[in-house]
């Protein structure tokens, strides 16, 4: 018996607990003892972005951060890669996903061991791609019963990849993630899986839900917005309200304290753009806002609201991000937000009180004022309704969303776009 062996297992799991995740897997291998041991560390919480990766793209002094605990990550940061992507994600979430599937000995991952590595995921974030190879690949998120967080960017695919995949994940009812506690999604995420990871649990404290829908074209024939998802002259990004009219709202998410929303949004005097957006789907989005929030300020202690104004990817030779959003605030869309949301913030009365609130945060809806034409400012309108209950309101300049406007794909930044301003 090694000294290693003759230690309590507290002892043994905290002298591990100093130890990367690549010597995890080395001595793991030493024997079965340390196996049992070092196993349920390797896979409880899983986190398969690169080292910088959150704290690049987080908002400074902000609560709608990923919590500060040790995190494993695959490997270490590129010095030479900007965007904080790991050269390696997409092979490691792949071949991280492929130890679940529903396969048997004949595939090299027997049923029971992908089972048993299953239940002890309980950390869960990485960026996540509809590769083809893999069967069920929305499916496969089911089998994480005792999963209590999960952050997932998920990347465009095809549009035939994506309608496989959602069909394949319809096709049979799955059990819910019941011990859900924390949910945040960016990027292009099924409404049905969505649907699905909310209606799952009653027991969500941390929502995050910055989702993009299916790229598509829109033509605004002076009278009524066409969305004609076969026009391929233009395509813009657009917002996808998944939840709005599909769940209780209220019934659902009883305990929940942390609520951050975004959407894309086009910018002031940006016609070219303006021709091109779902007005459908943003005011479609606004309305689950609105909904949102009503639902849950009787125990919301945090509330972020996001909006990126969009932009061509050629914008990135004309303009830097500082000056597109201070040049680009206050577009239609901010006239469709006050519309259709600022109003479930602003309500008063006993239906409409915040007991448990101490932050709202908003991002990307001010910039400074420019001429006597601009609306108000709306940390202007939001302070004076919180301000006077101990509430730390604040406004800053945001972020922008870079799109390539041949297929209205975002590729880059966190799921939702290129780089971040800090004002």
């Amino acid at each position: 018996m090694s000294a290693l062996d003759s230690l309590a297992n507290e002892l043994r799991a905290h002298i591990c607990s100093f130890h990367h995740h690549h010597d995890l897997t080395v001595l793991m291998r030493v024997n079965k003892s340390l196996r049992c041991l070092i196993e349920p560390m390797l896979y409880s919480r899983v986190e398969l972005h690169s080292p910088g990766y959150h704290e690049h793209y987080r908002y400074p002094n902000e609560v709608d951060i990923m919590p500060n605990e040790h995190r494993n990550y695959c490997r270490e940061r590129d010095p030479g890669d900007n965007d904080f992507h790991d050269s390696y994600a997409a092979e490691r979430a792949l071949s991280f996903m492929k130890l679940f599937e529903d396969s048997d000995e004949s595939d090299g991952h027997p049923r029971a061991r992908g089972k048993a590595l299953a239940e002890h995921v309980r950390f869960l974030c990485f960026d996540f791609y509809f590769d083809e190879t893999l069967v069920d690949p929305l499916g496969i998120f089911a089998c994480f019963q005792n999963l209590g967080h999960l952050e997932l960017v998920m990347k465009w695919p095809t549009n035939e990849i994506w309608d496989t995949a959602v069909r394949t994940f319809v096709a049979k009812s799955r059990a819910p993630l019941n011990n859900l506690r924390t949910l945040r999604l960016r990027g292009y995420v099924p409404k049905e899986f969505v649907q699905y990871l909310c209606q799952g649990t009653t027991g969500i404290t941390d929502l995050e839900l910055a989702v993009l829908g299916r790229p598509i074209a829109s033509l605004d024939d002076a009278s009524d917005i066409v969305e004609d998802f076969e026009y391929e002259n233009a395509y813009s990004p657009r917002a996808l309200a998944a939840l709005f009219g599909a769940v209780d709202l209220a019934k659902q998410f009883p305990c929940l304290t942390r609520l951050r929303l975004c959407r894309p949004t086009e910018s002031l005097n940006d016609c070219v753009y303006n021709d091109f957006v779902s007005v459908v789907s943003d005011i479609a989005i606004l309305k689950e806002w609105a909904a949102l929030i009503r639902a849950t300020r009787g125990t919301l202690e945090h509330l972020i609201l996001d909006q990126r104004p969009f932009a061509e990817d050629i914008e990135q030779d004309s303009s830097d991000h500082r000056s597109y959003l201070i040049d680009y605030v206050y577009g239609p869309g901010y006239d469709r937000f006050a519309e259709h949301t600022l109003p479930a913030l602003l309500e008063d009365g006993a239906d409409a009180e915040w007991p448990c609130l101490k932050s709202v945060h908003l991002h990307g809806f001010d910039g400074p004022p420019q001429d006597d034409l601009m609306p108000q400012r709306l940390l202007a309108i939001v302070s004076p309704r919180f301000e006077p209950l101990g509430v730390d309101v604040r406004s800053n300049l945001g972020s922008w969303m870079l799109y390539d406007s041949s297929d209205g794909v975002i590729q880059d930044g966190d799921g939702l776009g290129g780089g971040r301003w800090e004002e």
